[in-house]
């Protein structure tokens, strides 16, 4: 997404490397716009979700509420979906994640991982279009989810 933003504007937003990623000159002079741009298209898709009459949460919320009840009040300087992103900033000491410990594991990224004092889970949900023609990964996914 962002290498299409840069080919279309003809600019170098990030410098790639192996020890991750960051931004260019004209990255950090865009980036305040860019923000902008998030913080609205997150405002117009509260508001269309109300229009739609969507009680989900969300992941989002449902960190920041984990923060409030902890006395926790960070201020966000990015947000990212990409977890390899995020563990790239913290390495570089730009602030703290709350990430799932499956992607934890085996992490080539020199962090501290702690574990959170209090008991922590979310529901998965999980659809396909017919049971029938599912893959065979998918049908011993689900074989294992009954398990659980």
């Amino acid at each position: 997404m962002i290498g299409d933003l840069e080919h279309e504007w003809h600019v170098s937003l990030l410098e790639r490397g192996r020890s991750g990623v960051r931004l260019t000159s004209d990255g950090v002079q865009l980036l305040p716009y860019a923000r902008k741009v998030c913080g609205e298209y997150q405002r117009l898709q509260t508001q269309v979700d109300e229009l739609n009459g969507l009680q989900g949460k969300g992941l989002r919320a449902e960190a920041e509420d984990f923060f409030e009840q902890h006395g926790l009040h960070p201020t966000p300087y990015c947000t990212t979906w990409d977890d390899y992103a995020i563990m790239s900033l913290v390495e570089r000491g730009v602030g703290i994640s709350l990430l799932p410990e499956l992607i934890l594991k085996r992490t080539p990224y020199h962090i501290v991982i702690k574990e959170l004092s209090v008991s922590t889970s979310r529901d998965i949900g999980f659809a396909l279009r017919d049971k029938k023609t599912a893959s065979l990964a998918v049908k011993r996914f689900m074989e294992y989810l009954n398990y659980r």
